[in-house]
């Protein structure tokens, strides 16, 4: 049976959609690459500080991924945290042989799904609101990851609503819709046009949407927008502060 589950670990606020009986592995992969990233911070602080592109020498799979990923996306590798996380949730669940999972970890996701799903798109003040993206079955991964210089707590330098990146590689989709929201610098169609322009450049991202004021601009392989009915309750957040 397939149900929807909120499970929190440290800063982490995750949305499963699964059967229930893969849920338990999921949880302990998150807990898992959570621990992973943290021993690599306690080893190497400038690895969670800095800003900029960064590849620490080490013998850590999913750390050298983010680095990677950081390196592509000219950002600092925990722009890929949560990308990061998401994956490996991911994959944990399709290792045990679930052929639909949903992981959402605070706006970023990660999907295999062998039915046709839509993911809602959520920004405080955009004509995406009301929006989502209906995709076909995927057969591997697909990562479907958001960053906002409005809403949420990730750190944005840009003006962007929301900014989406939609990529096989969740970790790789992470850093670029930093990268895509630190480009939006105002509002006007054009500059949104070159904004999602310059990030189709980055190998291995499929399509990339970026909206601010209201104005939408969008590149690559995008799957069809459809009307959804906006839920709150649906927005993946923290529920269980301190």
């Amino acid at each position: 049976m397939v149900i929807r589950s909120h499970f929190e670990c440290g800063e982490s606020a995750v949305t499963v959609i699964a059967d229930k009986r893969f849920h338990p592995a999921i949880q302990t992969a998150i807990m898992d690459a959570r621990g992973c990233i943290l021993r690599q911070i306690e080893a190497d602080p400038f690895f969670a500080s800095t800003l900029e592109p960064y590849s620490p020498p080490g013998d850590n799979p999913l750390v050298d991924r983010m680095c990677q990923a950081s390196i592509k996306a000219q950002v600092g590798p925990m722009a890929a945290v949560a990308g990061a996380v998401a994956e490996h949730a991911l994959r944990a669940a399709m290792d045990e042989g679930c052929s639909f999972v949903v992981v959402d970890n605070g706006g970023d996701i990660a999907l295999h799904t062998d039915r046709e799903v839509t993911i809602g798109l959520h920004g405080e003040h955009s004509g995406l609101r009301c929006l989502g993206l209906r995709l076909p079955p995927v057969t591997g991964i697909l990562g479907i990851c958001s960053s906002s210089g409005r809403i949420g707590p990730s750190l944005s330098f840009g003006v962007a609503d929301i900014s989406t990146v939609i990529s096989e590689d969740v970790i790789l989709a992470d850093a670029t819709a930093t990268h895509l929201g630190n480009l939006v610098r105002n509002s006007s169609p054009s500059h949104l046009q070159s904004c999602v322009e310059e990030i189709m450049g980055i190998p291995g991202t499929m399509a990339a949407l970026v909206s601010a004021d209201g104005n939408i601009a969008a590149c690559g392989e995008l799957p069809e927008l459809v009307p959804v009915k906006h839920s709150d309750d649906l927005i993946t957040r923290r529920v269980m502060l301190g």
